[in-house]
């Protein structure tokens, strides 16, 4: 759907996916090379092992009667890591860093284990 404000217009996609699975991240990615963007994940499903996305397409102008896309891609991190040692996931952020990922936000999942989440802006 489209939130209509001056100048600007969005497409949304809703979309659960498993965390767990080593294939989330390929999906991520995926989406990002298209310019799709997400912030944030919701908590983890503990039995499912699934988090919420919300990702959104900044559309720009309107060429031939249909927009274009913003031409900004994505890259994501998305793993799970061990609460009790959280200097690890300093370490691994830190180097994730490095290569231009930004750190955006932890999602609990279970009493043992969060998972962080991380975006790559290409230009």
């Amino acid at each position: 759907f489209f939130i209509a404000r001056k100048n600007e217009r969005f497409e949304y996609i809703f979309l659960d996916l498993m965390v767990t699975s080593k294939g989330n991240e390929k999906i991520m990615n995926q989406l990002g090379e298209y310019g799709w963007f997400t912030n944030a994940m919701s908590i983890v499903d503990e039995d499912a092992g699934t988090a919420s996305f919300i990702f959104k397409l900044h559309l720009q102008g309107e060429r031939y009667g249909s927009y274009e896309v913003n031409p900004c891609k994505f890259s994501y991190k998305c793993f799970s890591y061990e609460l009790a040692q959280s200097y690890k996931l300093e370490g691994i952020i830190n180097d994730l860093n490095k290569q231009g990922y930004d750190f955006l936000q932890t999602a609990a999942w279970n009493k043992t284990h969060s998972f962080a989440l991380l975006r790559k802006i290409s230009y």
